[in-house]
């Protein structure tokens, strides 16, 4: 399952933003987001597995790792 949510935020990622993920860094940094372009990565998110990521859990600074442990944790 954990597999499944990487590739699909790495696909959602790489069409929303232009570029391949690096695992190794960290999304906001990658990509050059600001905050507000944090909060549209999550309605991304939301969006696309239909599920809603409560405020605590929206990190600024977070990997693609930090974002699958989210979605697992929300879809249960």
């Amino acid at each position: 399952m954990e597999n499944q949510i990487q590739e699909r935020l790495k696909a959602l990622l790489a069409k929303e933003y232009g570029a391949e993920v690096d695992e190794q860094k960290m999304i906001g940094d990658q990509y050059d987001l600001d905050s507000l372009s944090i909060v549209e990565m999550y309605l991304f998110i939301e969006e696309e597995f239909g599920v809603e990521v409560p405020e605590v859990d929206r990190k600024m600074k977070v990997s693609l790792a930090d974002l699958v442990a989210i979605v697992e944790k929300v879809r249960k």
